[in-house]
Parts: structure tokens; sequence; C-alpha cells
């Protein structure tokens, strides 16, 4: 996008802003959240443009709820910054830095596809498995980033031993079925997997915490797991039964070679180091203090919430020596793209939505079957008709 046209795509923001702010509304929307809204179609604007960059137009919220007044001061509106929500992400981040660092979530990839590799379908079930096991405790951008040059170099072995059959030469065949499935089949799980813990992609726990401030419903790791990873036991063998057998179904069926190569790759990484061991360590004991802080019966004075138990993870992470202090900062902390977009825009602008009417009047236009729900929700707290 060249200045000109990034200007004007501002001037456009801005106009429709303006616009927005001075149109009389009405109730139910009182003009803290007419103001919310302006803000949010700003920002709308801007993300899908990409006039600025992400993270710079996320900043930018607060500055205008702070100048249209919807927040008093500055120092409200970047209030949920703090959030809990955002230092589990961050310790979410951390984890994926010391598994990727030592090599840890390419050796359960590899130990996968060695067991599920006798078959060109067993091999798109491995993938997809081992993708959705690493999306529970990464994010889905970084699980994919990790999977898609294991899967590209299973793709390129199979290739290169079946190309004298059914399909052509690789230089100038198309896309087999076989490919597309396992690239297909990688994408999905991520998404899938995803869905299984409260820290497996940043909407679940955002959701979590909006949840929790709206309605006051609490919803911890074990009772997020309950729901969720059944949930990724059931789509995940129905995403690769639709993949393999209607829609793609590969025409590979000799994959001994690749199964091979990824045996070879797993004897190459060697024993785990000991830097590798305490990864695992830490990781295991978090994991385990987040459910057992679902038992409040329990640990109610000493892990009430799950939030404290991600601090010791992280702090774990590079006290142990499992990622180290840099190693952390470089990829999980206010670095990284992903994140920055996350702390400054969604809990921010989710909290802006939920104190002004802005969410509330979307709530109400909805229909008559969504205002008998945010009737309810009004009511639980405390929420002015």
């Amino acid at each position: 996008m060249n200045n000109s046209t990034r200007l004007a795509t501002i001037a456009a923001a801005l106009i429709t802003t303006a616009a927005i702010a001075a149109v009389p509304i009405g109730d139910p929307l009182t003009t803290a959240g007419q103001y919310a809204v302006a803000t949010m179609a700003f920002a709308a604007i801007l993300w899908i443009t990409g006039a600025l960059p992400l993270a710079l137009t996320a900043l930018t919220i607060p500055i205008l709820l702070t100048v249209f007044g919807v927040y008093p001061e500055f120092e409200d509106a970047v209030l949920g910054f703090a959030d809990p929500v955002i230092f589990l992400l961050l310790v979410g981040f951390m984890f994926a830095e010391a598994l990727q660092a030592h090599a840890i979530d390419r050796r359960i990839a590899l130990a996968i596809l060695v067991r599920f590799g006798s078959s060109a379908r067993g091999l798109v079930l491995g993938v997809m498995v081992a993708t959705a096991l690493l999306s529970m405790v990464v994010s889905n951008t970084a699980t994919v980033a990790m999977m898609v040059p294991i899967v590209l170099g299973i793709v390129e072995s199979v290739t290169e031993l079946t190309k004298a059959g059914d399909d052509a030469p690789a230089e100038t065949a198309p896309a087999s079925n076989f490919q597309i499935a396992m690239l297909l089949g990688t994408a999905y799980a991520a998404s899938l997997g995803g869905v299984g813990t409260l820290i497996g992609t940043p909407p679940n726990a955002i959701v979590v915490g909006q949840l929790d401030d709206l309605i006051g419903v609490e919803i911890t790791f074990v009772e997020w797991l309950a729901v969720g990873l059944p949930l990724v036991v059931i789509t995940l063998p129905v995403a690769w039964l639709l993949l393999t057998y209607v829609v793609y179904p590969p025409r590979t069926h000799d994959v001994g070679r690749a199964r091979d190569r990824a045996r070879e790759r797993l004897r190459a990484l060697g024993p785990l180091s000991t830097p590798a061991r305490r990864t695992i360590a830490v990781f295991g004991a978090t994991a385990a203090l987040w459910m057992l802080g679902g038992l409040g019966f329990l640990f109610e004075g000493v892990l009430p919430r799950a939030w404290y138990v991600t601090l010791f993870g992280g702090a774990g992470d590079s006290v142990f020596g499992t990622a180290g202090h840099e190693g952390c900062c470089s990829t999980s902390s206010w670095g990284c793209s992903r994140f920055r977009r996350w702390c400054s825009a969604a809990r921010p602008r989710g909290m802006t939505c939920s104190t002004s009417t802005g969410g509330r009047y979307y709530c109400s236009a909805a229909g008559s079957r969504w205002r008998t729900r945010c009737t309810t929700r009004r009511r639980r707290c405390g929420w002015r008709s």
C-alpha cells in the first residue's frame, strides 16, 4: 500500500468514526457505548485494510477511548493490559518457545508419525494427531509453523517413492490427494486441537475471562478440559475420515520409506538433554497445578485460580534454564507480534464493550431471543436497563 492510499484509508476511518460518534441513536445505546462502537469501527477499518501495522492500530484503541471520554483517565483505558488472561497467554507462548528450543515438539511429532505411518491414511492420521496434541499446549500458528516442515519432508519422501506409479513426476504433477490431505489435515487438526485446553488458543482464555467479568462464571482448566477434550476426540477422527475417504482419498499406498525417514530423524535427535527434561518437568508440574487448581474445595486458599499457576510456569521456564530469559522474551513476550495484538486489542476492546452499552446494544438488536439473554445478564451483573 502506497502512502497516498494509506493516508486516504486513515482519513476514511476517521470520517467513519466521527460519523458513528455523531449520529444520534438513542436508547438503549448510551453516549459512551456509541463512542465505543465508533472506536471499534475505526480499528476494524484499519485492521482490514492494513493501512497501519496491526499492533499500532490496536494501541490506538485506549487512546481513542480516552479522547472520547469513555474512560475518564488513560490509566483506566489500559487496565485491560494487566488482565490475568494476558499472563496466561504469555506463559503459553513461553512454553511454546521452550518446547521448540529443545526439539521436544519435533520428537513428539516424529514419534507419532513412526507409530501411525504404516499407510498413506495412517500418515495423515499421525500428522493430525501430532498436530492436535501440540496445539493443545502451543498456539495454532506456532504448531502449524513447526509441523509444516515435517509434513513437507514426509510428502517429498513419499512422492519420490511413488512418482513412477499413479502420480506423475513431482516436477510436473499437480498436487496429489495425499499431499493435499497432509497439509489440510495439519491445518484442521491445529484448529480442532486448540479447542481441547484453556491455553490451546488465545480466544479460549479471552472468552473465559469475559465470562468471569460479565456474568461471574469462572471456568477452571479442568472444567474446560472436560468439555474440550471430548470434542477433540470426536471431531478429529471425523475430520480425518472425511478428508481421506471422501474429499481427498490418497492414491499412494506404500509409505514405508517415509516412515523410515521419520524414524531416522527421531534417532538422529539423540537422548533428551538436561534442559529438555527440565522443560518437561516444569510443564508437567504446571499442567498438574492447573488441574488441581480446579478442585476449589481442596485448594481454595492456595490455588484459587489457574492464572497464578501460569506465573509459576513462566518463571520456571527461566529459573530452571529450560528456555532462558532471552529465549522466553525473544518469541513469547512483547516482541511477538501475535502476543502484542492480543494484548493490545482483545482484552481492552472487549472490556470497553462490556462496561459501556455497546455490547448490550448489539445483543438487544439481534432479536427477542437474544434480548431475553441480555436481560438475564443485565440482572445478574447489575446493568442498567
